[in-house]
Order: C-alpha cells, then structure tokens, then sequence
C-alpha cells in the first residue's frame, strides 16, 4: 500500500468519524498569519497567528498559536504556547506548554499542560477539565471546573461545583532516567533493526516535500488515533480495540525522536564514522539539548514528533514487503 493511499484511509475515517464535509482548508508554513475567513482548516507551522473568522472546526499544531478571530465550531491544538482571544462556539480541546483562553467557548473546555489560565473575558458556557502544573481560573465557568495539577487559583466564578486534586510533581531526574532508558532502548533497537534506521534516514533526507508529509502523516496519525481510539474506548464493542489504538500511538511517539535522532546524527558525522551507535547517541544528544532552548524547544518536540512518526510508520509497513529486517 502506497503513502498515499494510506494517509487517503486516514483521512475518510476522520471524516466518517467528525462527520464534516470534504473542503477543508490544509495550511503550512513557517510563520503562518491568516486574515481572511476559512471553513475547516487544518493549520501546521512554527508560528500561526488567526485574526479571520473559522467557519467550521480549526486545527493547529504550532510552536506559537495565537487565535484572535472567532472559530464557529470546534477547537483541537497542540503547541508551545496558545492563546485563545477569539470567541470559540464548540468544544475546545488543547495540549501545550501554555494555554490562555480569554474569549467565550460554546461548550466544554480539556487542556492539558504546564500552565493554563483562563482569563477574565472567558466566558465557558459548559464544563471545563484541566490537568496541568499551574491552572489558574479569572473568569466565569457555567458548569463545573475539574483540575488536577500542581497549583490551582480560582479568583473568578464557577456555577458547577469545583474539584481540585493535588498532584505532587515528578522529580526531574525521573525525566532524565526516562531519556537515558529510551536511548539504550534505541541503541538496542539499532542492533536488531538497523535497517529501520537506515530507512528512515533515507526517508528524513529525501528533503523537505518529503520531511512536510511525513510530518502531516504523523500528525495526521496521533490525531486521528487518539479520536478514533477515545470514542472506540466508550463504546461497549470497541473499548479493547480502541486502547490498543491508543497504546500503538503512544508507542510509536515515544519512538519517533529515536530515528530522527539516528538521522541528525548520521547527517550530522557523514564520512567521519559508520558507527550507527554513534549515530543515535550523538543525535540524541543534539535533540535534546535543543528542546531544553526557550521558545524554540517546543517546536522542537512537535517537528520531532510528527516527522519520526510519521516516518517510522511508513517504513514499518514496508517491513511486509522484506525491504525491513531484524538483524540476524
């Protein structure tokens, strides 16, 4: 099955499953600014910036999201930093490292991240769920507010009841030994599947057409798993099918950063070794480093992400035609 065919499943099922209309909008760039009205867009980049009116759902993914028209539908974005000043009708759903939403939503509000404020203009005509290190709530909440995360201030209102669960935080080092435990597993994984890395460095170094829909395949894959498998998991028939939908997602995110660690590193010492440990060990190092930098390390992890997903998959699919093999 070809690349193509395969993001064509994907997408059907995404429709089949929002039930929208084929036109939507497919934007990408570096710095993006939208000034004019859209239907359903899906909108990718380092910066985006929406002072237009959405008619219909939006979709980002972005180290920077600033939202300053109105969106007459549903909100799904993941960034560094988001900003919602617009008025939202539907649900909004967001993951990132800050969110502030100071406009009004329709219905129900879930974000989760490192620090998210709801401000004095936010009007949320439903309920809002809300996991982070520091939630913070200065505006008018008509249905109940849920959080758990390391610090919660309410100085506006909620009309529902409030629940806040403490949730002490995690040692850094946790973190640390979590990155060293997935390097030596991809210093395994390079032992016994060198030629997945291969490919994908052959892939990642096709150039850039190739790098932007290997990253709209991963995108698009996380999205439509973590919808598909969410609303398989409530359903009676298709809650075991939907966890391992999910849990396949989680695996392969959890991955993507090693073959593009593999990459950079093998680009990065190209004719100076063949050692493939090197490759990833350097490239790792590379990476991580560079999602440590203010502002520009959460776009990092996003490009990471999306790209290595969606090019880990691909070549996994190759692994039915033998062009990958375990090491013997």
């Amino acid at each position: 099955m070809s690349l193509s065919k395969y993001i064509l499943i994907f997408v059907v099922l995404f429709l089949i499953f929002t039930q929208k209309s084929l036109a939507v909008n497919v934007i990408s760039g570096d710095s993006v600014t939208v000034d004019r009205n859209l239907s359903d867009s899906m909108i990718t980049g380092g910066e985006i910036t929406v002072t237009g009116n959405v008619n219909g759902d939006l979709i980002a993914a972005a180290g920077e999201i600033r939202i300053k028209g109105n969106v007459y539908g549903d909100v799904i974005m993941t960034g560094g930093n988001i900003e919602i000043d617009g008025d939202v009708s539907g649900k909004v759903m967001l993951a990132g490292g800050k969110i502030t939403i100071d406009g009004n939503v329709g219905k129900f509000v879930v974000m989760a991240g490192g620090d998210l404020n709801i401000g004095r203009n936010a009007i949320i005509s439903d309920d809002v769920f809300a996991a982070g290190g520091s939630i913070r709530n200065d505006g008018t909440v008509k249905g109940n507010l849920s959080a758990a995360g390391g610090r919660y201030v309410n100085s506006g209102i909620v009309e529902g009841y409030e629940n806040f669960k403490k949730v002490e935080g995690i040692p850094w080092y946790f973190s640390e030994i979590f990155k060293a435990g997935l390097l030596i597993l991809g210093l395994l994984l390079v032992y016994m599947i060198p030629s997945l890395f291969e490919k994908s460095h052959t892939l990642i170094s096709a150039g850039l057409i190739e790098n932007v829909k290997m990253g709209a395949f991963g995108f698009a894959f996380i999205l439509l798993s973590a919808i598909i498998g969410f609303a398989l998991i409530f359903s009676i028939i298709g809650a075991i099918t939907g966890i391992f939908l999910l849990t396949a997602a989680a695996i392969a995110i959890m991955m993507s950063n090693l073959v593009v660690s593999y990459s950079v590193g093998r680009y990065a010492l190209s004719g100076k070794t063949r050692n493939k440990y090197i490759y990833l060990t350097l490239g790792f190092a590379v990476i991580f480093l560079l999602t440590k930098l203010p502002y520009v390390g959460g776009l990092i992890i996003v490009i990471t992400t999306f790209l290595g997903t969606g090019t880990l998959l691909h070549v996994i699919w190759n692994i039915k035609s033998g062009s990958v093999q375990f090491r013997e």
